[in-house]
């Protein structure tokens, strides 16, 4: 048991939940020695704070080069895609960057079809990985880190291009260069009914979401001003996981699982590894989900579980905690 942890998931002070066909979400805040700022890698990008490019002219798919050229701290998060260079990617795990740095990220590749610039520099895809298809790929870097004795972030990454060919062939989307951009952009007008109908709340840090009343993750970012700048782009994920679960359950006593599934995150053993950037990497698995939490100076700036995905199948039936 991390005490750190404890002392976050029992002080968090619940909102009301918010509905929309398949999805609900109950939102949430936490306050308590929160203290660090920071801005999100879709601000860091819009106001030219940093750039992120290939390692070299010829490429590495599972890493980047990012430079912050400002005094700022920036947030990147698991699963967030950004697009161009060579081929699209996303982050593996979440890091904290410190102002007047350059740091090789790891990345996974979210584009097998394609190996030629586009463009010289990533921007933000504004967009995540679905959160069925993240909790494979966070499962396999926290193996991998413990495997390497925390030297490596490496993911499966032939598993992450198999989950985001079943998520092409079940969207019914062709994809030329097989890119995960190219189904939300598919699928965008679907998505964004969704979006349209969940509002990020004043104050609000995090969310527990649930998809056909099953839980599926809870996200948690600890400076408010971030988490309202990447709280649409963590619901695209999920939007497009309920387009198409198959998730099944009748149950609607949304505390109950709140309680049991946050109860067997706190009770979960934690590996512990050094972070990309500032920090801690904090990892912690289980029969039934997959957590993460980065702890940076004094500190969880970053928390995220997501329900375990069974077989490996990108949209499942609801697996019971």
């Amino acid at each position: 048991m991390n005490s750190k942890l404890t002392n976050l998931l029992d002080n968090l002070q619940f909102g009301e939940l918010n509905s929309f066909k398949n999805i609900k979400i109950i939102p949430f805040y936490y306050k308590n020695g929160n203290s660090l700022e920071y801005i999100s890698l879709e601000k860091a990008l819009e106001k030219n704070f940093i750039t992120i490019k290939e390692v070299s002219e010829g490429g590495s798919v599972p890493e980047l080069r990012i430079v912050n050229e400002s005094d700022e701290k920036v947030l990147l998060l698991e699963g967030e895609e950004i697009v161009g260079a060579k081929q699209n990617r996303v982050l593996n795990t979440s890091i904290l960057l410190d102002g007047k740095t350059s740091t090789t990220i790891p990345v996974s590749c979210v584009e097998a079809g394609r190996w030629e610039y586009r463009e010289r520099h990533f921007r933000s895809s504004k967009s995540s990985m679905p959160p069925s298809l993240k909790y494979n790929m966070n499962l396999s870097v926290s193996q991998e880190l413990k495997r390497s004795q925390g030297r490596s972030f490496r993911s499966d990454q032939s598993e992450v291009w198999n989950s985001i060919d079943r998520l092409s062939m079940e969207s019914n989307v062709r994809s030329r260069t097989r890119a995960m951009s190219d189904v939300y952009d598919n699928m965008k007008d679907n998505i964004d009914e969704y979006l349209m109908q969940f509002k990020v709340a004043d104050n609000q840090n995090g969310m527990i979401i649930f998809i056909d009343n099953c839980l599926a993750g809870v996200e948690y970012v600890s400076y408010a001003k971030c988490f309202a700048d990447v709280y649409h782009i963590l619901l695209k994920g999920y939007s497009m996981d309920a387009l198409f679960s198959r998730r099944q359950s009748t149950s609607t006593d949304y505390d109950s699982m709140i309680s049991v599934f946050l109860d067997k995150v706190k009770s979960g053993k934690i590996n512990t590894f050094k972070s990309i950037g500032i920090g801690d990497d904090n990892r912690i698995e289980s029969n039934s989900f997959v957590a993460s939490f980065l702890y940076a100076e004094s500190e969880i700036v970053r928390f995220n579980a997501l329900q375990r995905v069974e077989n490996k199948n990108v949209f499942t039936k609801c697996f019971d905690f």
